[in-house]
């Protein structure tokens, strides 16, 4: 009888432990399977986190490269400056406010022009060059590389000499014919490179669109009212000016002969507003000064550097 009790006590545990093993089997698998469901939801949210974070940094740099790109928008090679952008860099340098308007009065559409009968407000609304045709006969000696134009826009009782090649602008003036290495003399010869590296910050390619070119001549500026009495007062009896009376106006408003001893008096020429001018250089060469007389007669006279006397 004991060992029939035995037997059953033996089975019921038996099965007891065997329940037992499989709920813990059971229980272990579950904890095993939330891990793995929770660690695949980590590894999920970190691919997200990371994916969110490359794309951040990705959009961040390409507006970076679009804000560095959009600075540097202005800045264009040498190479393909336009002629108006060349001369209006040269417009900067200080020198060539000695000849013509500089970059802020042509932007303000006004400037003054230094004549004898003292300073005379004038309006600008663009720079106008002319094309100079015959190169060889107005400017002696010029390089090939380079063309010439002129403006009657000048801050002397003169003629505006430009240059412009390739590499070079040169800014002077004039009041008859006179070599190159003259005009370089008397005005500036600068390097495109350098303006540009010097001046490529200011706002040089506004004032280029204020400067435009012209195959044909412009018309002298008109004086103001207030200048027309001091002109008149100076003209003569009314006799037209011609080549052949020309040298006779000058001789008259210097009361004496030219002194061909001393110096060697260029050919006159006509310019467009009717004017006669012709410069005159000592025996060694070199530029003395320069006579206009105007188609009323009257008689101006200038130094070396284009500066009235």
């Amino acid at each position: 009888m004991k060992i029939k009790h035995l037997f059953s006590a033996t089975a019921a545990l038996t099965i007891l432990l065997a329940s037992c093993g499989s709920q813990e089997k059971s229980d272990n698998d579950t904890k095993h399977e939330e891990k793995t469901k929770k660690d695949d939801n980590q590894k999920t949210e970190k691919k997200e986190s990371n994916s969110t974070s490359s794309s951040t940094n990705k959009n961040q740099s390409s507006k970076s490269s679009e804000s560095k790109k959009e600075s540097n928008s202005n800045v264009k090679p040498v190479s393909q400056l336009t002629p108006q952008e060349k001369v209006a860099l040269a417009l900067y340098a200080p020198k060539s406010a000695d000849f013509t308007v500089t970059p802020s009065e042509l932007l303000n559409h006004s400037y003054v022009q230094n004549g004898n009968g003292g300073d005379i407000q004038r309006t600008i609304q663009q720079l106008k060059l002319s094309k100079v045709e015959d190169v060889p006969k107005y400017i002696p000696s010029a390089p090939q590389n380079m063309d010439f134009y002129y403006s009657n826009n000048s801050k002397a009782a003169s003629v505006v000499v430009i240059g412009v090649s390739d590499t070079q602008v040169l800014i002077s003036g004039t009041q008859g014919i006179n070599p190159y290495q003259q005009l370089v003399n008397i005005g500036g010869l600068y390097d495109v490179k350098d303006l540009y590296n010097q001046y490529k910050d200011r706002n040089f390619q506004q004032v280029a669109n204020l400067i435009t070119f012209t195959e044909s001549a412009e018309p002298a500026p008109k004086e103001d009212d207030s200048s027309s009495d001091s002109k008149s007062s100076s003209s003569d009896s009314g006799e037209k000016v011609t080549r052949a009376n020309v040298i006779d106006k000058v001789e008259d408003y210097e009361g004496h002969k030219l002194d061909t001893s001393t110096y060697t008096y260029k050919e006159p020429e006509q310019k467009s507003d009717g004017s006669w001018g012709f410069s005159f250089v000592d025996k060694s060469g070199k530029l003395a000064g320069s006579y206009i007389v105007h188609s009323d007669g009257s008689v101006e006279k200038f130094d070396a550097k284009g500066q009235p006397e």
